[in-house]
Order: C-alpha cells, then sequence, then structure tokens
C-alpha cells in the first residue's frame, strides 16, 4: 500500500537533504511561494525547521531532526499514555500486595518502633 506524502511532508523532506529558500522550494515542488511559506512556517511552528540565515531577500531554511509525522506522534504518544497507567496500575497491586505481606510478617511491636523513625 502507497501512502501518498501531503505537501508540508514532502518539503520537510526537501528540507533534509539540503538548505533551501522558499523560492528554492517553490521550484522543486511546483508549489508557489506563499504555499511554500505557508508550509515552512507550519514546520516551524512545530520545531521541525529553523532558519539558518539569508539569501538575497530570501530565508534560507534547515530541517532539524527528530521528526515523525503528526499520525505517527499521536500513536506514539497514546502507546506511552497506556502503558503509564499499566504501570500505575501494576504498581497499586504490587503496593497493595506488599503491604499485605508486610502486615503478616510485622508485629505491632515492630510497628511502632519503625513508626518512631
Amino acid at each position: 500500500m502507497m501512502i501518498e506524502m501531503g505537501k508540508k511532508d514532502i518539503i520537510y523532506d526537501l528540507l533534509k537533504q539540503s538548505d533551501l529558500t522558499t523560492a528554492e522550494l517553490a521550484d522543486k515542488t511546483g508549489l508557489d511561494e506563499n504555499q511554500c511559506r505557508t508550509y515552512v512556517n507550519r514546520l516551524k511552528q512545530e520545531n521541525l525547521v529553523k532558519n539558518i540565515g539569508k539569501k538575497e531577500r530570501y530565508k534560507i531554511y534547515r530541517a532539524v531532526n527528530g521528526y515523525t509525522n503528526n499520525m505517527t506522534n499521536r500513536f506514539v504518544h497514546d502507546k506511552i499514555d497506556k502503558m503509564q497507567r499499566q504501570l500505575t496500575t501494576l504498581r497499586e497491586l504490587f503496593e497493595t500486595g506488599a503491604l499485605k505481606v508486610y502486615r503478616e510478617k510485622v508485629n505491632n511491636e515492630q510497628l511502632k518502633i519503625l513508626e518512631e523513625l
């Protein structure tokens, strides 16, 4: 199954390969400069692209490492949330079980000594 890349992804992919201006991006993608500027600004807001200088009247942009598309980010975030909930449940079960075992093995006199510490 072939997944079609969005325009923003195409621009980001080009910026991963080399530093480009919006004019150069427009030439390579067939989009107009305003569209390229819009996508570059979105990538900048997501901290995926940064401005590294100027070439004539155009800003030069570079991709920042660590890009994954938003769908992947959401998937990973959801998986991490689920794992954190599972770990919390396991911790609570472990603590409850440990407390029961502790209560069975420690007498009242030992509890008083521990409380004083």
